[in-house]
């Protein structure tokens, strides 16, 4: 019987060390030139207590075909049918069917999404569930326009003035550095089954902004702080295999070069 019980104790705190966590990305078909890259990075992760979730919403003639490639990499794959008027509506329903999905399976502690043209490093998750917080972010570069300006900028983005935020330096994200910042992008990030159970996921709806940052803000209003692990940097896959254009969204070329740029921008 004593043997029995400490099997179980064991168990329970090897859970607990390990926490399931449900790897999701909202996807569609024209994802489908980067899926051997970003389903690589998925199996080789060194934290393997993870189940794999995808929300497709492709039409058309090669969404079938899609579905078929999604499904053969062994993840549930739900189909979104919803019909919308607008990108930022579809990618929004396409998040609350995961999150309603996490809701529905206890088992999970963690939600880590991460976009299908991302990819990520392999300690990514094990190193964010290290840091033991409710939200926490890797860092992907992206292309925005701010006043005029195209610029490529971590999609994290720090305390700005009243009712703005701060675009931050490429420079300040290349040392490993753990930091409190304001809202983050989807790309990458590890949310807490407790901020998903009091947070819902919607959009702007006077800016239709989008509707990561429009989750973290509700987040801070409801008391849960977002951070970022430096550490986790991923590379972004905007353009096809073997363009040079994708450089632009890696974190090498940049170890190189000193960049210093600064931008405030107005929330939604």
């Amino acid at each position: 019987m004593r043997v029995m019980e400490f099997q179980q104790r064991q168990a329970t705190q090897e859970e607990k060390q390990d926490p399931k966590v449900l790897i999701a990305a909202v996807t569609f078909y024209k994802h489908a030139f980067c899926f051997d890259e970003f389903m690589n990075a998925i199996r080789e992760l060194d934290y393997k207590n993870f189940d794999l979730l995808f929300v497709d919403n492709s039409r058309g003639d090669l969404a079938q075909e899609y579905q078929n490639k999604l499904k053969s990499s062994g993840a549930a794959v739900i189909h979104d049918s919803a019909v919308f008027d607008h990108k930022i509506k579809t990618i929004t329903n396409g998040r609350k069917i995961v999150r309603d999905y996490l809701l529905k399976h206890h088992e999970y502690e963690y939600l880590f999404f991460v976009d299908t043209d991302v990819v990520i490093p392999p300690f990514a998750l094990s190193r964010l569930l290290k840091r033991n917080k409710d939200i926490v972010s890797g860092v992907v570069l992206t292309n925005m326009k701010l006043n005029g300006v195209n610029i490529i900028a971590p999609c994290i983005y720090d305390f700005g003035g009243e009712e703005t935020v701060r675009v931050i330096d490429i420079s300040e994200v290349l040392p490993n550095r753990f930091i409190k910042i304001y809202t983050a992008g989807f790309g990458c990030a590890l949310i807490s089954r407790k901020v998903l159970e009091t947070v819902e996921i919607d959009y702007n709806k006077k800016s239709m902004a989008g509707e990561d940052v429009m989750f973290f803000v509700n987040a801070k209003n409801h008391g849960f702080e977002t951070f970022a692990d430096t550490a986790v940097k991923c590379a972004h896959i905007l353009h096809p295999l073997g363009d040079k254009r994708n450089e632009k969204y890696r974190f090498e070329p940049y170890m190189k070069r000193e960049i210093n740029y600064s931008f405030n921008v107005k929330l939604g």
